[in-house]
């Protein structure tokens, strides 16, 4: 882990990661600090009578700019959409475009992100067992609001449904 005096040098660093939506799990990694560190240099940051801390109202921030970015754009887009095409002019779709790339940029960014996270997810990190359970429970509800017969049905069924689930579910795991 990272070494006395780490703080002056990252943890700016730490809190612009978080604000972009980073973890104190992944910052640590990509830092070498401990999570343990991270939580309390965060902790620290919050005043008593506030209700967030700075990173969470970095976080808040990043957020609220990203969303005036995407008001912007449709701000632009909508003028441009009012002018008859004759009176649009290169300016106009200059404005349009650099507001759309900009969104566009934003949006490939989350995108990856999403599309990380989902990579590095494995199935282990299903509780399986739990999920079918929830499941069930969902539909045992949605069953008795609109059809008591069909509720009966799951409910002669529900040893086989089990059964059947803890034989496959037993099977994917070797």
């Amino acid at each position: 882990m990272g070494k006395k005096g780490d703080r002056a040098s990252k943890e700016g660093i730490a809190k612009d990661l978080y604000a972009q939506g980073k973890t104190l799990d992944e910052i640590s990694g990509l830092l070498d600090i401990s999570v343990t560190s991270l939580s309390r240099w965060k902790v620290e940051t919050k005043a008593p009578s506030a209700d967030l801390d700075e990173w969470d109202l970095a976080r808040q921030r990043h957020r609220d700019f990203i969303e005036e970015l995407r008001a912007l754009f449709r701000e632009e887009l909508d003028h441009i959409r009012s002018l008859k095409p004759a009176n649009r002019t290169t300016q106009d779709y200059d404005k349009v475009s650099k507001a759309a790339a900009i969104v566009r940029h934003w949006d490939d960014i989350e995108r990856a992100e999403a599309a990380k996270q989902m990579a590095e997810a494995t199935p282990m990190d299903i509780d399986k067992p739990a999920l079918f359970l929830g499941n069930l429970e969902w539909l045992a509800i949605k069953l008795k609001e609109t059809d008591p017969e069909g509720l009966k049905v799951l409910a002669r069924n529900f040893d086989s449904l089990v059964i059947q689930f803890k034989t496959e579910h037993a099977a994917g795991e070797q």
